[in-house]
């Protein structure tokens, strides 16, 4: 009889505990799931006679699907670079790995480190027949934030934008964006 009361005693107090456990489980902070709009741009400018960087303006949506990574779309207008365009418009995914959380593990850090992919497609717009056409094209690059507030931050982007085919000559354009990032 005094082994049945002292069992169920324990019984009920490791139930409490399980339940207690449960509780405080419950309320740690999950990392929340941000969205991310980013507005960027960068003026054209020209180095011996040869453009160096096409100016563009840039939209990103994201969305922070976990503490190391943001996933979203991009869309960009870019200036015409030579004498057969009058520019392009690109559009696609983008991706951002988040590496500044495996060094230090703090929630709500105002300053981002990450690296950067983007894959999309590039709608060509000629001059010389008035005509376009698309192009695949990927961009990897990296980048860093500065959040002024808890919603509103600063960001710079640099990286190398790779088309696939013509009829942008082939090889790799260095790109950078300046821009406002507000986290929702």
């Amino acid at each position: 009889m005094k082994k049945q009361t002292l069992f169920r005693i324990l019984l009920f107090i490791t139930l409490i505990l399980f339940q207690s456990e449960n509780e405080l489980n419950a309320q740690i902070k999950q990392p929340p799931a941000y969205w991310y709009i980013k507005a960027s741009g960068w003026p054209e400018y020209v180095d011996n006679n040869h453009v160096f960087h096409n100016g563009h303006i840039e939209l990103q949506v994201n969305k922070r699907l976990h503490k190391f990574l943001e996933a979203g779309l991009s869309t960009a207008l870019y200036s015409g670079y030579d004498d057969y365009s009058r520019g392009f418009l690109n559009f696609g995914a983008v991706g951002n790995w988040h590496f500044l959380p495996l060094i230090i593990d703090k929630e709500n850090l105002r300053f981002e480190a990450y690296l950067s992919g983007k894959l999309g497609l590039v709608n060509y717009f000629q001059t010389n027949n008035n005509s376009q056409s698309i192009w695949a094209r990927y961009y990897l690059g990296t980048g860093v934030a500065y959040y002024l507030t808890r919603h509103l931050g600063v960001y710079f982007e640099y990286g190398y934008d790779m088309p696939f085919t013509e009829p942008l000559k082939p090889g790799y354009y260095k790109e950078i964006n300046v821009g406002v990032s507000v986290k929702l």
